[in-house]
């Protein structure tokens, strides 16, 4: 299965609070990059489309991202979120990407 490297991030514009929700994600496709929505990249991974990865700041090992879900049962887009594997860190991977 194919894998990619997400390098930035979008957030809801406007005022921004720590704990604004993360809507896209950018990642690498090739030498070109692509922008889609959490919700895409959630089907993507739940339909064993792809899987997605950051890179560690200290080591640039992959740290894999998966799909979280809060709810019961069927996955709904309000139920799901995307994190990275835990790996000792406590500060979110995800959210310490670059804005695109």
């Amino acid at each position: 299965m194919i894998s990619y490297e997400i390098v930035c991030i979008q957030k809801p514009k406007g005022l921004l609070l720590g704990n604004d929700k993360i809507t896209h994600i950018c990642y690498r496709n090739g030498q070109s990059k692509q922008i889609i929505s959490i919700q895409q990249a959630i089907q993507m991974i739940t339909n064993k489309q792809c899987t997605f990865y950051v890179k560690d700041q200290i080591t640039q090992n992959p740290i894999n991202v998966i799909v979280i879900n809060r709810g019961y049962g069927i996955l709904t887009p309000n139920d799901a979120y995307l994190r990275t594997i835990a790996n000792g860190i406590e500060t979110d991977n995800l959210e310490q990407l670059p804005e695109c």
